[in-house]
């Protein structure tokens, strides 16, 4: 379960005990988890998942600056994907909802520069969730700033 994103720890939590990992950690097991990055999320999961894309781009050898930009540029996402979505941005949805949500978060940035980081950074966790079965294609695909109504 640990290489599987603690999908059914999560789920046994949130769904037999009403609890969140936090509250397990910290009241059950003992431990206090790392105060890390707050995606302010309301989901557990998808919270993980992204820890997981941005410690996989660390590895790389990125600097920590690009990390910190690149994290801020992908919170942005996250949460505009939860509050218009009825679906988890970690399970498989139409490429319709994951532009029309690019878009929009596209349409809050100022220069173009911004933007083309945006859709980079976006585009990059697609392949990373498609490449780690969350996803069964990479939904953005070939889009591009250009490709999207309200950015470019």
């Amino acid at each position: 379960w640990l290489k599987d994103g603690f999908a059914g720890l999560l789920y046994t939590l949130r769904e037999h005990h009403d609890r969140t990992p936090t509250e397990f950690f910290r009241g059950d097991v003992g431990i206090i988890p790392s105060e890390g990055y707050d995606w302010e999320l309301d989901d557990d999961a998808v919270a993980i998942a992204l820890d997981r894309h941005v410690e996989a781009l660390r590895e790389q050898g990125l600097a920590e600056s690009t990390i910190e930009a690149t994290r801020s540029r992908l919170a942005a996402y996250a949460r505009r994907f939860e509050r218009r979505n009825d679906v988890s941005l970690i399970e498989s949805h139409a490429r319709e909802t994951a532009v029309e949500t690019l878009s929009r978060v596209v349409a809050r940035y100022v220069s173009r520069d911004a933007k083309r980081h945006l859709v980079k950074d976006v585009r990059t966790l697609y392949a990373w969730l498609a490449e780690e079965a969350y996803h069964d294609e990479h939904v953005l695909a070939g889009v591009g700033l250009d490709d999207l109504v309200e950015g470019s």
